[in-house]
């Protein structure tokens, strides 16, 4: 999912979390820049991304079960389901195979927009999400990656 850094209003805040938290399928997360449009970066002041809940992964839910059964869409609950459903979109459980995962999070990092003279952002991660997959877990997170947002203001 690429995200338009500069057309997303603060009004559409809460719009823009609820869009994101929950979302069992993000596997990738990023901004861009839109064309010709500058300076509504400020807008991020003090936001907080919230990529911590179920993110990539679903909750044990029996609705959202029931709703990917009948998508038929594969479930993924071990080492094995996952290479055999790694390059499609799947459904799991486990947090370590969310398929928001290490490098997910690092092309996430290198996107965020720049809120540096605006005051602190903040971006929060499940930290074992992904342990199982081919991206790794986002506890890995360098500290040279880890630096690239706080370049731009950003606090992870």
């Amino acid at each position: 999912m690429n995200i338009p850094v500069d057309n997303v209003p603060l009004s559409h805040a809460n719009t823009f979390r609820s869009f994101v938290a929950n979302n069992f399928t993000l596997s990738r997360f990023t901004f861009v820049s839109t064309a010709g449009t500058t300076g509504l970066t400020a807008q991020w002041k003090s936001f907080t991304l919230d990529l911590s809940t179920y993110v990539g992964y679903w909750s044990l839910s029996y609705n959202a079960q029931n709703e990917a059964l009948n998508d038929n869409i594969p479930f993924v609950n071990s080492a094995e389901t996952y290479q055999q459903y790694k390059n499609g979109v799947y459904y799991t459980h486990d947090v370590a195979y969310s398929r928001y995962n290490h490098t997910s999070a690092v092309e996430t990092i290198n996107s965020l927009p720049d809120c540096s003279g605006t005051g602190t952002c903040y971006i929060k991660f499940k930290g074992d999400s992904g342990s199982g997959t081919d991206g790794g877990a986002i506890s890995n997170l360098t500290s040279a990656e880890i630096a690239v947002a706080t370049a731009k203001g950003w606090t992870v």
